[in-house]
């Protein structure tokens, strides 16, 4: 007998609440970069019109019913439960935008005084920062090659965690959503930092260490991924360093193969942060912090809204 599933899951309940509550933040400053001359119109347009239609994508896509029988409905439920992540491209997007346009300044602080913290608390190389000191401890391009690695599996970490949070929990949808809650949680925490305090990382400062340093192949890939500003002022916490921890404790949950195959690029992604050049340790240690209370959060906060949901 085929049996429908509830109209929506807790995390799209979290995914749609976020965007409704940052939406006011982002109109304003969109009005505001316009009175101010900052920025184009139809830049500002651009995104308004994405936030606006995305919300709406991901609203009219978490209210479609499935079926929990047969392949087209697991199809169903991977789509229904990844398709919200397409707002994390528009959240990226939107904090560069603050950071370039609305929040210089203060930008320009929180790369000084992270960069200073990094120095003090660690005695860190002053001209290079803690990546330099880093890449002399361990200057093997072999090991570099396998950092870049580690840090482009960011892209990857996630869809992967889904589909075999899906392959295992086939026949318990809840257990399914209870992962995709905790990890959303822990891809949306880090942009409520990145709106108080945007900071561009040590390329601003230090400059980006280049790729033929230390790589052959994936340096260069990472370097064009993470140059230019489209991703500025996201760099504390690191966002990377979240969803690798995120992604590495949800792992556990699901079996010990998939913690075991996670703890080969996991680890590796946190030390790769820094010794790729994209971020300081305070970015990783703040990262930690974030994820350990979301770790905390989550999990009650799904229970919480289950029982709504049941009620």
């Amino acid at each position: 007998m085929k049996v429908e599933r509830p109209t929506y899951a807790p995390h799209h309940m979290m995914i749609i609440s976020f965007m409704a509550i940052t939406s006011p933040v982002a109109v304003l400053s969109y009005i505001y970069t316009l009175a101010s001359g900052r920025a184009s119109p139809k830049h500002v347009l651009v995104l308004f019109m994405l936030r606006m239609s995305l919300t709406a994508a991901v609203a009219l896509v978490c209210s479609t019913r499935f079926v929990v029988n047969g392949a087209k409905a697991t199809a169903g439920m991977l789509f229904r439960a990844v398709a919200p992540f397409a707002v994390h491209g528009l959240l990226y997007a939107e904090a560069a935008f603050l950071c370039a346009h609305t929040l210089g300044l203060q930008r320009q602080f929180g790369d000084w005084a992270v960069a200073q913290l990094d120095i003090a608390m660690f005695r860190c190389d002053p001209v290079g920062g803690c990546t330099a000191s880093l890449r002399s401890m361990l200057p093997w391009r072999a090991f570099g090659e396998y950092m870049y690695f580690c840090y482009f599996s960011y892209y990857f970490l996630l869809p992967l965690l889904w589909l075999r949070a899906l392959t295992v929990y086939r026949q318990c949808p809840e257990s399914f959503e209870r992962v995709c809650f905790i990890s959303f949680a822990c891809v949306l925490s880090p942009f409520i930092i990145y709106y108080l305090l945007p900071v561009r990382g040590p390329e601003s400062v230090y400059g980006i260490p280049a790729a033929e340093e230390g790589s052959w192949f994936f340096g260069h890939l990472c370097n064009s991924l993470v140059s230019g500003n489209g991703s500025a002022g996201t760099a504390t916490p690191s966002s990377h360093s979240i969803m690798a921890l995120g992604v590495w404790a949800c792992a556990y949950t699901i079996d010990r193969h998939t913690f075991a195959a996670y703890a080969a690029v996991c680890p590796g992604l946190l030390l790769a942060t820094v010794w790729c050049g994209y971020h300081y340790v305070v970015d990783v240690i703040a990262s930690a912090v974030l994820c350990a209370g979301v770790l905390w959060v989550a999990p009650r906060m799904y229970d919480s809204l289950c029982r709504c949901r049941l009620d």
